[in-house]
């Protein structure tokens, strides 16, 4: 893996453990954040499962849910490039789950 990309998504044989997570975004000016939002989500494509965005038209705000599988540090380095674009407010909920490379067995969450 090239140093650049080290420094966006982690070095995935420090931390094997992968857990499911959400992050959530609301953009209130599309026009100066949007691109910067879709660029990093690009970047960090390999941890990203799935998104959805929904305009709230009548407040002019996007509401962006992004469910994301992978480290700690690397949804933690999405969440925080994430939070630094300007006119944006991201929060992130991480499961307890996690996915232990070195495990054969299922394991369930706990509460």
């Amino acid at each position: 893996m090239a140093e650049k990309e080290k420094d966006k998504v982690g070095d995935p044989t420090e931390n094997p453990r992968k857990r499911i997570g959400v992050i959530s975004i609301i953009i209130y000016d599309r026009q100066h954040s949007a691109q910067k939002i879709n660029e990093l989500l690009s970047d960090y494509g390999e941890i990203v499962i799935g998104r959805m965005g929904i305009p709230h038209q009548s407040r002019h705000i996007f509401i962006i849910s992004v469910i994301v599988e992978g480290s700690i540090d690397q949804i933690g380095a999405l969440t925080g490039k994430l939070g630094m674009v300007p006119h944006v407010s991201v929060k992130s909920h991480v499961s307890k789950w996690e996915d232990n490379l070195d495990s054969d067995s299922d394991q369930k969450p706990t509460t």
